[in-house]
């Protein structure tokens, strides 16, 4: 489950271009074959902008960097042990938005 907050920039009704950046908090679960393993929390950035080409769609670019930290030490099914030590796992996105905007 994520939660984020987002501050949008430069939108106007005069302009059809959106600047946002953001900040989120998350919990992850963790597992194979459909169990959980472990638990973590992860903590996010993300900054982007959107264009709008008309009243019902628009397109956009959005990139993240999310750092995960898994609190409860778990084993994979290789046999090593994970998630040991503190260290949080680093991932950043790059996404391509297309939207439909509408009722």
């Amino acid at each position: 489950m994520r939660i984020e907050h987002r501050w949008v920039f430069f939108a106007t009704p005069v302009h059809n271009f959106e600047a946002f950046a953001g900040v989120s908090g998350a919990v992850a679960l963790f597992g194979e074959l459909l169990g959980v393993r472990t638990v973590g929390v992860a903590l996010g950035a993300t900054a982007g902008a959107t264009y709008n080409l008309g009243a019902f769609f628009r397109l956009g670019l959005v990139a993240r960097v999310d750092a995960t930290r898994f609190l409860v030490p778990f084993t994979a099914g290789d046999g090593v042990l994970r998630a040991d030590g503190g260290v949080a796992s680093v991932s950043a996105t790059l996404g391509l938005l297309a939207e439909f905007l509408g009722r």
